[in-house]
């Protein structure tokens, strides 16, 4: 399949020469953005002769939908319900692909758009565009973790204390601590 420059793509299952457009269910494999091979660091060729050149650090080009909103500089960038789509991140994304360099605005920035089906059965119309993005995969800075299984005077205090939000486990260990002392 031919991928276009500013498609978020992972490492094939199975085969760490291939790349395929990054999923959401997938989105723990991100690898980088597809560019052009003057602008890459990274070139993956398997046995055939078509190659990928992938760049994982740097400013690159990304396509990027409304799926979350517009974007502005500095929100950060995960991939889409559009497979290989990058998507304003929020707390509930586990991975970004980087940080926004530039704004995009759906209602004078698009270059395509397309139609979203969601678990409900409702359509929705999405925008697409590109943005420059400081690529640099990580884990996403804005995910809060789910306490489902704490009390919640336990989350408050904790939250409180450590003036951010603080995982069930650091949660817990301080509480048993706190026990113990």
């Amino acid at each position: 399949q031919t991928l276009q420059n500013g498609l978020i793509v992972s490492l094939k299952v199975g085969n760490s020469t291939a790349v395929v457009p990054s999923t959401k269910s997938a989105e723990k494999a991100i690898f980088g953005v597809v560019t052009t091979p003057a602008a890459s660091d990274i070139s993956l060729s398997g046995t055939t002769s078509q190659q990928v050149f992938v760049a994982n650090s740097g400013n690159y080009q990304v396509l990027v939908s409304s799926e979350n909103g517009g974007i502005s500089i500095g929100d950060f960038i995960t991939v889409s319900s559009l497979d290989g789509i990058g998507m304003k991140a929020t707390t509930t994304d586990g991975y970004i692909i980087g940080k926004a360099l530039s704004v995009f605005n759906p209602a004078s920035q698009t270059i395509g758009s397309t139609s979203l089906v969601n678990s409900t059965g409702s359509k929705s119309t999405v925008q697409l565009g590109r943005i420059m993005v400081a690529i640099g995969v990580n884990h996403n800075p804005l995910q809060t973790p789910n306490h489902t299984d704490l009390p919640a005077f336990l989350i408050t205090a904790g939250n409180d204390i450590a003036t951010k939000a603080v995982s069930s486990s650091r949660l817990l260990l301080s509480f048993m601590l706190l026990l113990i002392c």
